[in-house]
């Protein structure tokens, strides 16, 4: 295991998914803000989602087929650009754009990622794909926080003082980017060699299965991502709380499913 590019990658991981968490939290403010209908909310959200997840397996896809060594910085490029101007918007439409450019970048960052860590875990994967996907959890967790403090110290333009985060990440990743691609390319001139030969499950396709999989954590991501959307407005709007206190509720909610979120990775 190479240890230092495994906490590159997990840090890398924690900065990507750091701004997924705190959109969400940030609902509350762009409603009031940019005078939001609960549907607006929904639609902002959706957006985010179906380019953030949806268009996986595209990114994966492409990037099984060819070597894109910049994919990495890249992918930090789009995300912070993205959410870091979410603060500024001064329109709904904008705001879509926005969340679209945010979502395609943590999109094209994940199979990447995972993909990239799986050369220097050694024959220890699942315990370096485990700091991989802990990584990604604190950045959900700590998301709401982060996002909650920098809007009370300068309102919603705070979104901005995320580029702390990923300025530094963008320059690490290019500063080793020749040493997180260069076992890939030793990998596939391997391959050409040894004619590609893959292991597989006679007389199995494994599409049942893995379509109730994706079936069992749809349902559970649906469930989730509505909680964590809709909560905060239920403690604003109905218990008459305050947004700072709904983000906080937020990042209790991401805390305590750190653990669970785990499972996610089985998938992968």
């Amino acid at each position: 295991m190479n240890f230092k590019i495994i906490l590159i990658l997990s840090i890398s991981h924690l900065s990507i998914d750091l701004t997924g968490a705190a959109l969400p939290a940030m609902m509350p403010f762009l409603k009031n803000a940019l005078q939001l209908s609960y549907t607006g909310v929904g639609a902002v959200i959706m957006a985010f989602n179906l380019t953030s997840s949806i268009i996986q397996p595209f990114f994966g896809y492409i990037s099984d087929k060819i070597e894109i060594k910049w994919l990495l910085p890249l992918s930090t490029v789009l995300t912070y650009i993205g959410f870091s101007l979410i603060g500024l918007t001064p329109s709904f439409i904008i705001l879509l754009v926005l969340v679209v450019v945010f979502g395609m970048g943590v999109a094209s960052y994940h199979p990447e990622g995972m993909k990239v860590m799986h050369y220097f875990t050694g024959e220890k994967k699942a315990t370096g794909m485990s700091f991989f996907q802990v990584g990604g959890n604190l950045g959900l967790a700590l998301g709401p926080l982060f996002i909650m403090y920098a809007i009370k110290l300068t309102g919603l333009s705070g979104s901005l003082l995320f580029l702390i985060v990923g300025l530094p990440m963008l320059g690490v990743l290019l500063y080793f980017s020749k040493e997180l691609t260069h076992p890939i390319k030793i990998e596939k001139g391997n391959l050409r060699i040894e004619g590609g030969d893959s292991l597989s499950v006679k007389g199995e396709s494994g599409w049942g299965s893995m379509s109730l999989l994706i079936f069992a954590v749809t349902m559970r991501s649906w469930a989730h991502i509505g909680l964590m959307t809709f909560v905060p407005f239920y403690y604003i709007s109905v218990l008459k709380g305050d947004a700072f206190a709904g983000g906080r509720l937020v990042f209790i909610f991401k805390w305590v499913g750190v653990g669970s979120d785990q499972g996610k990775s089985l998938i992968l």
